[in-house]
């Protein structure tokens, strides 16, 4: 449940910073620092999917899902915590670092593309040499006969 509420609580404020056009890296560090106030503004829609019914949880999530992305997009949360946090002097539950993993990951992916890519283009030059060496050849012979 814990999860499923971060990741809700994350699709929720994803509209307001597709609006507002945050970077990646802002986003998820964010998401990151603030984690318990991404886990309390979810928690409502995770509960209401788990003491509904399979039915029920949908209509009631149908009708919350708007409600909270109404109230994610038109909030100014980063402020409020930021204003907060200088309050609190250091004092808090800290970083949770969910997505580094899959961070890591995508880099290391990334980094070998440049590789991937010089490969590629070095095969093209290959064929594109050999297509003109036999284009070459094939005409020359054909002259020739």
């Amino acid at each position: 449940m814990d999860h499923s509420s971060d990741f809700g609580s994350l699709l929720l404020f994803r509209y307001k910073w597709n609006l507002s056009e945050v970077p990646l890296d802002r986003k998820l560090d964010f998401f990151e620092t603030n984690w318990p106030f991404f886990v309390g503004f979810g928690s409502p829609c995770v509960l209401a999917s788990f003491f509904f019914s399979t039915y029920v949880s949908y209509g009631v999530m149908a009708t919350l899902f708007p409600l909270f992305v109404l109230t994610a997009t038109s909030s100014s949360a980063q402020q409020l915590i930021f204003s907060e946090r200088k309050k609190w002097k250091g004092i808090g539950l800290g970083r949770l670092p969910i997505f580094c993993i899959a961070d890591k990951l995508s880099r290391r992916s990334f980094s070998s593309v440049p590789w991937i890519l010089d490969m590629m283009n070095r095969a093209l030059s290959l064929a594109t040499s050999i297509s003109a060496f036999l284009i070459n050849t094939l005409t020359s012979k054909a002259r020739n006969a």
